[in-house]
């Protein structure tokens, strides 16, 4: 069921958080993203789903199989 409703603005200021530290450090992995910005491995999972919902963020695997976040969503993954 999609959100019917506004976001608390402690999840809108996270979010925002998550995408410009994507924006300005490029692709980094779930932990990298929670450890930098003092947030939980699960907080920061459900901050990147709803921006990759919104379109903003994509995922793509590494050549060492590890997974990892981008904001560059019009640029092939490497």
């Amino acid at each position: 069921m999609a959100w019917k409703g506004t976001r608390p603005q402690d999840v809108v200021d996270r979010d925002d958080a998550v995408h410009q530290y994507l924006k300005d450090h490029g692709m980094r992995s779930r932990n990298d993203i929670a450890a930098a910005l003092g947030i939980t491995p699960q907080l920061a999972y459900l901050s990147l789903f709803r921006l990759r919902e919104a379109g903003k963020v994509k995922r793509c695997l590494s050549a060492q199989n590890e997974l990892l976040w981008s904001a560059a969503v019009e640029e092939p993954c490497p």
